[in-house]
């Protein structure tokens, strides 16, 4: 009988995505206009979602991806689905906010690649942890969240990823 394992860690800080890819990414989000959800509603939130032209964000998801090293150092043994991206912008906020039951309160796992340094000024919900361009966070989909009072600014493209509740078969 199996023994019970977390699908996956708490967090993650590290690894890296194509320093090109990643470049291009924040070349093309820089002057990126917010989503027009985020314009009509005269809506303030932690982060905006930016205008997407040629679906950009989902290249850099993709060169995540495509390295297997990822999936497993975050669901070792498991398969994933992937069910959300968006280049995303950090918002200023005057006062800490936390998310108690994460960004999309459902299990899964939520990966942040930030196109410039990410830090406590700029948004980073880590303290004084320096995220480089192209390094990943990686966090449960329920782990709350706490974003500091920060100027925000950071670009960030945001995935989530969805785990089936089978094991991929290990073959021996």
């Amino acid at each position: 009988m199996p023994t019970h394992q977390a699908p996956y860690p708490r967090f993650y800080i590290g690894g890296t995505v194509d320093v090109e890819v990643v470049q291009q990414a924040r070349i093309k989000f820089q002057a990126a206009k917010r989503h027009e959800h985020f314009l009509s509603r005269g809506m303030k939130h932690l982060f905006e979602t930016l205008e997407n032209e040629d679906n950009f964000s989902k290249q850099v998801v993709d060169t995540w991806l495509r390295n297997e090293e990822n999936i497993e150092r975050m669901a070792p043994g498991r398969t994933v689905e992937l069910k959300a991206h968006a280049p995303i912008r950090i918002n200023s906020l005057s006062h800490p906010v936390t998310l108690q039951r994460g960004i999309r309160e459902e299990e899964g796992i939520s990966i942040w690649i930030p196109l410039q340094e990410w830090n406590k000024e700029n948004g980073c919900m880590f303290g004084d942890t320096v995220i480089r361009p192209g390094e990943y966070l990686a966090l449960s989909g329920v782990e709350p969240v706490t974003f500091p009072a920060s100027k925000g600014g950071a670009l960030i493209i945001w995935f989530f990823l969805q785990l089936p509740s089978t094991l991929r078969s290990v073959e021996s």
